[in-house]
């Protein structure tokens, strides 16, 4: 499915594009928690991947995950409590690509850098 949709989203003229996203009702995700390209307001989670320190109390609201169709990850994600919408706190980040402690919601969590940079938030 995702092969298909890229397919049609090189395949279409702007104007086709735009008037399938208004009948949708200009969705904030595309399916599968994929990040939608005309969204301004999201960003990656980790801006400065080589950046460490704290950086506790840092929110944000999880708007979509980059991913290849990877169902194992989703399904990791989704165990987390990071779903589309869920409030992620940034407790500590260590240094040198090191792990986060986050509270997702109101439970704590580790999540690991590689996870962290697919991540795309929005401020809360």
């Amino acid at each position: 499915m995702d092969v298909e949709a890229h397919r049609l989203e090189h395949g279409i003229s702007e104007v086709v594009g735009d008037r399938m996203e208004e009948i949708l009702g200009f969705p904030d995700t595309l399916p599968a928690w994929r990040p939608h390209p005309g969204q301004r307001r999201q960003h990656p989670w980790l801006p400065d991947p080589h950046a460490g320190g704290r950086g506790g109390g840092r929110c944000a609201h999880l708007a979509s995950v980059t991913h290849n169709g990877d169902a194992p990850l989703l399904r990791y994600l989704a165990e987390l409590g990071l779903r589309p919408g869920a409030r992620i706190t940034l407790q500590q980040r260590a240094p040198f690509r090191g792990p986060l402690h986050v509270v997702v919601g109101d439970q704590p969590q580790i999540i690991g850098h590689e996870v962290a940079s697919l991540l795309w938030v929005e401020q809360a």
